[in-house]
């Protein structure tokens, strides 16, 4: 929890650990009762609670569904918010305590206000927009995507992009997933990879942009704005891409729905929901707190910079969560993964017919989670993927079935590649595989093999 010490919007106010009295018991299962939890809050201040029991994260939210539980206020004055937090039932094969750990996190509540789907959606594009700086930012070979990435102005001098192209008129361009950033979602790329591709690529640049209050096609009409504002679209570029879980959908945007495909050559759309994920699927899911809890763990798992980035940007959600959000409509870019939305449907259409000469390959991923990981993904975790997926293949997020639809006409399909579940790769660790690396050497017509057998 150390990112968290910079944090503005969340503060952990206190860290429980509760043990049960006695031992448990050898082969027998044991229950103990729900935790309940009294926790004063300050005027406009806010409280949800995050346990750790046994490798397994859960975010608790208070119980405003009793009425008795309304309007508690202590003897200072402060607001009381109630909270049950459960004990997981321990069938232990043996001997000796379990514990909780609670973190107890407050929040200000300045900006979440009761109001239409639109007022909402204004409200989490200003947190995002305190999160992260939208834009096109310069990727240097020698750095990598290193931390600061996410809140760095993006590239102002599109004359020096200018004059570093010259005759070479192909860039490389990284366009990052949701609830991610270039920097959370490309850290685990060598930087002797980037060096290697710098030689066919004088420009490397990634894509930072809002995944919770837009959608993918908002985000490829920003990135058209952008490109030909600058006027660089002037110089004939062309961009081979790199593309992460929805980062594909915007890519997708860009060149089926905003005529960008004469500017686009070979795109790598790594784990894209194309055809939307079961996980965007509001019919799957009991609430939007449990999504969060999938999601959480999963992230957690990963650690390291992609967990960082992905609290800051997707504690709105927790926010909302908290307050009881009832309008999905209000998060389009969560939403608009959804299989069935507007969104996917006009993507697919059969009818749609595209210019010039893109070529989509794709990387997925069939994950077996079962008995490789100590203390890693528990059975909590695989059951709710399996609640979510029915026990199609997926990678933990996206169905793997639905990273691959019919293209429209006149798109080319390049390599298709699927992970087998005995490699156990999931949505977050493409990026650590060779196998990725040899691919991108096969697609984009670059010999990595030297620095792949260095780096990995």
């Amino acid at each position: 929890m150390d990112f968290l010490e910079d944090s503005k919007d969340f503060k952990i106010e206190k860290v429980f650990e509760f043990c049960p009295n006695e031992q448990r018991a050898f082969g027998v299962e044991e229950m103990v009762k729900p935790i309940p939890l009294a926790i004063r809050c300050n005027p406009g201040e806010e409280a949800v609670l995050l346990s750790y029991e046994d490798g397994v994260w859960s975010w608790h939210f208070k119980n405003n569904d009793c009425v008795s539980n309304r309007d508690l206020v202590s003897d200072d004055g402060r607001h009381i918010s109630l909270f049950s937090v459960p004990f997981k039932v321990q069938d232990r094969t043996t001997r000796g305590l379990w514990s909780k750990v609670v973190h107890v996190f407050k929040f200000a509540t300045d900006w979440i206000q009761e109001g239409s789907s639109a007022a909402i959606n204004n409200m989490l594009r200003e947190y995002e927009g305190r999160k992260i700086k939208e834009g096109f930012k310069r990727i240097e070979h020698n750095l990598g995507f290193i931390e600061g990435l996410t809140t760095a102005d993006p590239v102002s001098d599109w004359g020096g992009i200018k004059d570093v192209m010259k005759d070479k008129k192909k860039a490389l361009l990284f366009i990052h997933g949701t609830g991610s950033s270039i920097e959370g979602g490309y850290a685990d790329v060598p930087q002797k990879i980037l060096a290697v591709l710098k030689n066919k690529y004088p420009v490397i640049l990634g894509y930072d942009h809002f995944t919770l209050s837009k959608t993918p096609e908002d985000n490829a009409k920003d990135m058209l704005s952008t490109l030909e504002s600058t006027g660089i679209l002037d110089t004939g570029i062309k961009f081979d891409t790199v593309t992460h879980s929805r980062g594909g959908l915007v890519l997708r945007s860009f060149v089926e729905l905003c005529n960008g495909y004469l500017n686009v050559d070979n795109a790598v759309m790594v784990a894209c929901p194309a055809g939307g994920t079961s996980l965007a699927n509001p019919g799957k899911w009991d609430s939007l707190a449990k999504k969060i809890d999938l999601l959480t763990n999963i992230f957690f798992f990963t650690g390291g910079a992609p967990m960082k980035i992905f609290f800051n940007l997707v504690g709105g959600l927790i926010k909302f969560a908290a307050s009881k959000l009832k309008e999905p409509n209000a998060i389009p870019g969560v939403w608009a993964m959804n299989p069935n939305s507007e969104f996917i449907k006009k993507l697919n259409k059969s009818s749609s017919s595209i210019g010039g000469d893109v070529v989509y390959n794709t990387i997925g991923s069939d994950f077996e989670p079962s008995g490789i990981f100590k203390g890693g993904l528990k059975d909590d975790i695989t059951d709710s993927i399996a609640d979510v997926y029915f026990g199609d293949p997926n990678d933990l997020v996206v169905d793997t079935d639905k990273m691959v639809v019919p293209w429209p006409t006149g798109i080319k399909s390049g390599i298709k590649f699927n992970y087998e579940p005995w490699q156990h790769v999931y949505h977050l660790n493409y990026f650590r595989q060779a196998e990725t690396y040899r691919r991108f050497s096969d697609i984009f017509k670059v010999d990595l093999k030297t620095v792949i057998d260095e780096c990995l």
